[in-house]
C-alpha cells in the first residue's frame, strides 16, 4: 500500500503512518521504518463476546480519531489496492465530521464504508465512539456499525467508485460512468472481498487461480498477481 501511495504521486513530506498494536515485535517496526513509513504503536481494541471473529480486532482502527499531532488524516484499510492518488481529499477534512464512500453493496441503505475515511482527528469524537461502544446494541457491533450509527447523517459521502469491492469487478454497474470499463479505470481503490471461495490474497493459494474463467473481468485475477508480486518483492523477510 505504501509503495502505491508514493507511486500515485503523494510527496515525501506527507507521512505514511501505520498504526500497529503494541504487541508487534521491534524488528517488524524497524522494517516499517526502513520502508519509509511512520509506525505508531496503539493499544489493541478487541471486541469481546462476538460470534463472528472476522472483525473482532477492527475497532483498533478507530484510534485514528485520537489526536497525535496530525491536522488531517486519510485513512485506508490495508487489504486493498490503490490505483489513483487521493491527496485532494485532504482539502475536504473538517468540512464534515468525516468523509467516506457510500456502501453501495448494502443496496439502498444510507450507510458508508470504513475502508476509506477522511477525518480531522479529535479526542472529543473518539470519546463519543468509546461511549457508544459501551452501550453497543449487540455483541457483533464493529467499526462500521458504530461510525454509521453516530454519523451517517452528518458525514460527507464520497462517490461509490472511490472504493469498489473486488466482488463487483465483473458486474455491469457503472456508478454513473458511461461504461463498466470507464468505471474500472476511474476506481481509486479496489477492496479485496470474497469471490467464489477466494478470500484475501494472503489467505488464498496461487493454485486456486490456475483455472481462470476467461469470461471474468481479468483485473480480478491481476489484483491477486500484483499483490503476490509486491509481497515477494517487499516482504520476503516475512
Amino acid at each position: 500500500m505504501a509503495r502505491n501511495i508514493r507511486a500515485s504521486g503523494t510527496p515525501d513530506d506527507i507521512p505514511i503512518v501505520v498504526l500497529v498494536t503494541n504487541d508487534v515485535p521491534n524488528h517488524i517496526l524497524q522494517r516499517l521504518i526502513d520502508a519509509k513509513t511512520v509506525p505508531i504503536q496503539i493499544e489493541p481494541w478487541r471486541r469481546a463476546g462476538v460470534s463472528d471473529l472476522t472483525w473482532v480486532d477492527s475497532l483498533a482502527k478507530l484510534r485514528i480519531f485520537e489526536e497525535r499531532g496530525y491536522e488531517r488524516v486519510i485513512y485506508l484499510d490495508s487489504d486493498a489496492w490503490l490505483h489513483r492518488n487521493l491527496d485532494h481529499l485532504f482539502a475536504m477534512a473538517g468540512d464534515a465530521v468525516l468523509w467516506a464512500p457510500r456502501a453501495y453493496y448494502l443496496g439502498e441503505k444510507y450507510q458508508f464504508g470504513s475502508t476509506l475515511l477522511v477525518i480531522t482527528p479529535s479526542n472529543a469524537l473518539f470519546d463519543k465512539i468509546q461511549e457508544a461502544m459501551k452501550n453497543a446494541p449487540k455483541p457483533d457491533y464493529f467499526d462500521m456499525d458504530v461510525l454509521n450509527d453516530l454519523w451517517r447523517y452528518d458525514c460527507g459521502y464520497l462517490p461509490s467508485h472511490y472504493v469498489v469491492l473486488t466482488s463487483t469487478l465483473d458486474e455491469d454497474s457503472t456508478f454513473g460512468f458511461a461504461t463498466k470499463a470507464e468505471r474500472i479505470r476511474k476506481t481509486y481503490i479496489h477492496h479485496f472481498s470474497t469471490v467464489s471461495g477466494l478470500q484475501k490474497p494472503w489467505f488464498a493459494a496461487e493454485f486456486q487461480l490456475r483455472d481462470r474463467d476467461p469470461n471474468f473481468e481479468p483485473l480480478f485475477y491481476d489484483l491477486f498477481d500484483m499483490y503476490w508480486k509486491a509481497g515477494a518483492e517487499l516482504c520476503a523477510w516475512l
